[in-house]
């Protein structure tokens, strides 16, 4: 796989292709056995076995990743796979790697600050798409329902040194979309239909706390709120409800719609915690009936 750009892309895919599982029967007998030691004091085969670990769950030795984002350990690996004739390395499309190799390209010309033609906004859409491809590709079969994905570009914090990212994985198109927009799932309404009731509750900060009310009630197809100040003759004041995923907000809908302005989240199904959107004064509701 010929480099175009630079050594550390050159590492990142030769890692990329490293055999991370390799069967028992064939990683003893048609490699470790294979190795011929010609340095007694920094012996092939040791290298290679401290370089793998064995699951007796599933029969299979597994790549130590610590060991294989050195630069020198993967060259090392790939001479020594050339002399036993071991040719078992992971496969990927011609699309796969060009894809990766684009996001390499745009990536670096934000990175390492060059000069370019290209409209930010367009390359961050097609960087974005690029790398979902790419995990797909690579990834997609295995992928379930809270596993983790680790990125390769975790284990070489020398090309990117202190750059996170993240990445939503949905099983479908339209769990796609209410991701991408951050809209509730029906799993998310339920809890704010069961959610109808009177909570009683406050917000502030280091003790100076406002008390009040908030009323959850089912109007037809709709759920509204109503929400009472303790100590104010003021009518109970209506409230907006918008929900997104994990959280919520209220806020009032005529008048200043500013003064009364809350994101909340449910703590369990008595407890809703949250802040005053513009004030930052902590929250703290509980359902009472």
């Amino acid at each position: 796989m010929p480099d175009k750009h630079s050594p550390s892309f050159s590492v990142l895919k030769q890692f990329l292709l490293m055999p991370k599982v390799i069967g028992k029967k064939v990683f003893e007998k048609e490699v470790v056995d294979k190795i011929v030691d010609e340095k007694p004091q920094n012996k092939d085969s040791n290298f290679i076995k401290s370089s793998y670990s064995y699951d007796k769950a599933t029969g299979n030795y597994h790549l130590k990743l610590e060991t294989a984002k050195k630069e020198s350990n993967l060259i090392r690996f790939f001479k020594i796979f050339e002399k036993v004739n071991f040719k078992s390395f992971e496969v990927f499309e011609p699309k796969v790697l060009a894809a990766l190799e684009r996001v390499w390209v745009d990536g670096s010309t934000y990175v390492h600050v060059k000069q370019s033609a290209n409209i930010a906004k367009n390359d961050a859409f097609s960087i974005g798409d690029n790398v979902g491809f790419v995990l797909d590709s690579m990834y997609g079969t295995g992928i379930t329902m809270g596993k983790e994905v680790v990125s390769a570009y975790n284990f070489f914090p020398d090309i990117c040194s202190g750059v996170t990212f993240g990445m939503d994985i949905f099983p479908t198109p339209e769990a796609a979309h209410l991701g991408y927009y951050n809209l509730p799932s029906q799993k998310h309404i339920d809890r704010i239909v069961k959610a109808c009731g009177i909570w009683e509750g406050e917000w502030g900060i280091n003790g100076d706390t406002t008390k009040g009310r908030l009323h959850f009630y089912k109007e037809g197809e709709y759920i509204n709120c109503k929400f009472e100040i303790e100590g104010r003759k003021e009518p109970p004041i209506d409230m907006g409800i918008s929900v997104f995923g994990n959280y919520f907000f209220i806020n009032r809908i005529k008048g200043d719609m500013k003064q009364y302005y809350f994101e909340f989240s449910f703590l369990n199904n008595k407890t809703l915690i949250g802040k005053h959107k513009h004030s930052n004064e902590i929250a703290m509701f509980q359902k009472i009936k």
